[in-house]
């Protein structure tokens, strides 16, 4: 897919835009072949009620491709596994501090 231009004409040096099999997400010019590849974002949760399902359901098309949720956090357990289950999260915790502390995590939504 090319990006047209404000008055919808292509620029002088077109970006071609768009996922590749892999599901990376490609910048190719068409002057250079050059790629640029960004992992996906680690978003760890905080909570397992309405701001997190929010959270959740608006990440749902993002996740595998630019964003990962690998942990959530509650201070019941079993409202943090439950939400877990829902949503497909590999770990559940119950302090925030254990999410904030662990690797693997660039930014805390909750």
């Amino acid at each position: 897919m090319l990006r047209a231009g404000i008055n919808g004409t292509l620029p002088a040096n077109p970006v071609k835009i768009g996922l590749t099999e892999d599901g990376s997400f490609p910048i190719q010019s068409s002057d250079e072949e050059k790629e640029v590849f960004m992992p996906p974002l680690r978003i760890g949760i905080i909570g397992a009620q309405f701001a997190a399902h929010l959270h959740l359901n608006n990440y749902k098309s993002l996740r595998g491709v630019k964003v990962e949720i690998p942990a959530v956090a509650c201070r019941t357990k079993g409202s943090a596994g439950a939400l877990a289950k829902e949503f497909g999260i590999p770990e559940a915790v119950d302090d925030y501090r254990r999410l904030r502390d662990r690797r693997g995590i660039d930014a805390v939504a909750g």
